[in-house]
């Protein structure tokens, strides 16, 4: 059950998505991960490995990260994909979101389609029924969207029916091929349009020079970070606010020890992982250390608001020192922490390792304790 668990837990930092694993959650790891054309997943389905193919059917949500992700049967909710490469060859009733070098969609998707990666192909086998989000690389669209297209690419291809907008920033250039039809307009910042002469274009085409760069901070790129963190922070708190309740009140009982833990983790784990990765008996051992050790320093990372707010609750003598006041309250404190000069990324660090010590303190003792 600890095992699931974790691995649960894995797949929802990694993505930084709301949802809870039932019971009847499949969760599924190893070298290679596979679901057979006859089998159906009642509930969600989770997998981690170098390469996984879905032949099967998920009724619920399907999150999978791996060097090849292939689905080849239906996902009845959302599909959440991170990985190198990204085939979508079955139907997905709700939206796919994408973080991969290259991800190609062959058929319907009944929601968003959300792509961060390097290339995105929409064959003209599918459809998306909501809008196209992507930053990356190249962009293809083939096949009917039922939106907008919107993002930021070096070149973009539409050669389909989008019953939306196209609003895109552009490196290099936007291409509207011989069957492309626009209902709304055509909004391109940067780079060159090349439009076929049998392209349709319902709206306006709307052209736009790239801003000059500037010094001065973007206000959406500052608090971007700051609210993706405190989503993901959110997220874990949804999940185990019970445990984050008993890391905060180990922080605060054992400051000292927790801080001298995060340290020794920092130092030795990495030196103790690449010296199994080189032997040939604990390379697979070396790997998996690797693994705890990424995943410890995630976590570390996306839990200091919550170990800030509470000891900032319980130097107030609050009840109740982790909830969703007192985390919110921990996240500015560190936004503000990281703008100080100088004393500023030092604390940050402190933070870090008590958060990391502290993780790694509750783990040692609950597996002690069994």
């Amino acid at each position: 059950m600890m095992k699931n668990r974790f691995t649960v837990l894995v797949a929802l930092v990694a993505i930084a998505l709301p949802f809870c694993a039932s019971a009847e959650t499949v969760v599924r790891t190893g070298e290679e991960v596979g679901v057979a054309r006859d089998q159906i997943i009642e509930n969600d389905f989770y997998a981690l490995a170098g390469t996984i193919a879905m032949s099967g059917e998920v009724a619920g949500d399907m999150y999978a990260a791996g060097g090849s992700v292939t689905t080849n049967g239906e996902v009845k909710e959302d599909l959440v994909i991170v990985a190198g490469s990204a085939n979508v060859h079955a139907p997905v009733a709700d939206d796919v979101r994408s973080f991969s070098g290259e991800t190609i969609i062959a058929e319907h998707v009944g929601g968003d389609v959300f792509v961060l990666g390097g290339t995105l192909k929409i064959l003209s086998t599918a459809s998306v029924d909501g809008n196209v989000y992507f930053h990356g690389g190249e962009l293809t669209v083939e096949g009917n969207v039922a939106g907008s297209v919107i993002g930021a690419a070096g070149d973009v291809r539409i050669d389909s029916a989008l019953g939306g907008d196209i609003d895109m920033t552009i490196a290099s250039t936007l291409t509207l091929g011989d069957r492309a039809s626009v209902e709304g307009d055509v909004k391109h910042t940067g780079g060159q349009l090349n439009r076929s002469q049998n392209a349709v274009v319902v709206g306006d085409v709307i052209a736009q020079s790239l801003p000059t760069p500037d010094t001065t901070p973007n206000t959406r790129m500052v608090w971007l970070p700051f609210i993706i963190s405190l989503f993901s922070t959110l997220v874990v708190y949804l999940l185990a606010k019970n445990e984050l309740t008993q890391l905060v009140a180990t922080t605060k009982r054992s400051t000292g020890v927790v801080s001298l833990v995060g340290l020794a983790v920092l130092l030795f784990a990495p030196v103790l992982a690449l010296f199994l990765l080189v032997t040939v008996l604990g390379s697979l051992l070396g790997l998996f250390t690797l693994a705890l050790l990424m995943l410890a320093l995630l976590l570390a990372f996306i839990l200091m608001p919550v170990v800030v707010g509470g000891l900032i609750a319980t130097a107030f003598s609050a009840r109740e020192p982790v909830n969703l006041i007192w985390i919110v309250v921990g996240a500015v404190a560190v936004k503000i922490t990281g703008l100080i000069p100088v004393i500023g990324p030092f604390a940050l660090f402190v933070i870090f390792v008590m958060s990391l010590g502290a993780i790694v303190y509750r783990l040692y003792t609950r597996i002690s304790k069994k």
